[in-house]
């Protein structure tokens, strides 16, 4: 389940970084790491008075995701989707975007956890999605 789609995303967040073909991907994936923050609070719908914070939330960690793999999932030379190199007969393998933005999710990249741990607690932090204990 995707907490944004493209018309929210170009119209009330005025987003325009994602190109349209693109955006239900890195949405899907922003609505994962929500997902996984909030204890799939959210898996069975989300609350009238939160839906704009929510899809807000998701819009800009989509944002976030695809930025980060343009950078470093573009084969640029940027050093860290560099999976592994060999120097005898020379070899360099890279890892794809979704590869290295699974790396970063699920602990290999303190930066972008970092940056997506500031979003979804700037858009959810008072909300009580982001409790720990039990409901």
């Amino acid at each position: 389940m995707s907490y944004a789609g493209y018309i929210y995303y170009s119209g009330t967040y005025c987003g325009s970084l994602i190109p349209e073909e693109k955006f239900s991907y890195y949405s899907a994936r922003a609505s994962e790491y929500i997902d996984q923050q909030t204890y799939d609070r959210l898996a069975k719908g989300v609350p009238e008075e939160l839906a704009d914070k929510v899809s807000s939330c998701c819009c800009e960690i989509a944002e976030s995701l695809y930025r980060f793999s343009s950078v470093y999932g573009s084969g640029n030379g940027a050093g860290t989707n560099i999976a592994s190199e060999k120097n005898g007969q020379y070899s360099i393998t890279y890892r794809s975007s979704a590869e290295s933005i699974s790396a970063e999710l699920n602990g290999s990249g303190a930066g972008l956890s970092d940056l997506l741990h500031s979003i979804i607690s700037k858009h959810l932090g008072t909300t009580g999605l982001l409790f720990k204990g039990v409901d």
